[in-house]
């Protein structure tokens, strides 16, 4: 296939204020949290990572590593899979909560209150599920 050039937007800054004083918001970057895809592992995305945070973003990928996608396969050994009425919960909770650990440690390591999910593959469908939550 034809590679094309990553394009993210710099993180669009306020006028500083005449004040002296800065909130705590000021010195805040905008944080994003990287969620890997069906077998991926948090290192698929440390380019990436790295380059987020080149241009201004605080960048933390979800910890991830390939065996830990193995826990899916239990769904499969259940009768509700192949009815087509298995619930994501509570085979995929392992993510969820691999989720939640990455948005804490978004926010403490940026000093924002709030975090951009950037999801591969999969990983937008179990950011769906974490949303709901």
């Amino acid at each position: 296939g034809v590679s094309r050039p990553l394009v993210v937007r710099q993180p669009v800054r306020a006028a500083a204020a005449s004040s002296s004083v800065t909130s705590s918001s000021d010195a805040s970057r905008p944080a994003v949290v990287i969620l890997p895809g069906l077998g991926n592992c948090t290192e698929d995305y440390a380019d990436f990572e790295t380059e987020l945070e080149a241009r201004g973003f605080s960048a933390t990928t979800a910890q991830v590593v390939r065996a830990d996608w193995l826990r899916n396969a239990a769904g499969v050994a259940t009768l509700k899979y192949w009815q087509g009425t298995l619930e994501p919960r509570p085979t995929v909770d392992w993510y969820l909560g691999r989720i939640a650990d990455a948005v804490s440690q978004a926010k403490a390591a940026s000093g924002a209150s709030r975090v951009a999910l950037v999801a591969h593959s999969a990983g937008g469908w179990l950011a769906r599920g974490y949303l709901q939550d």
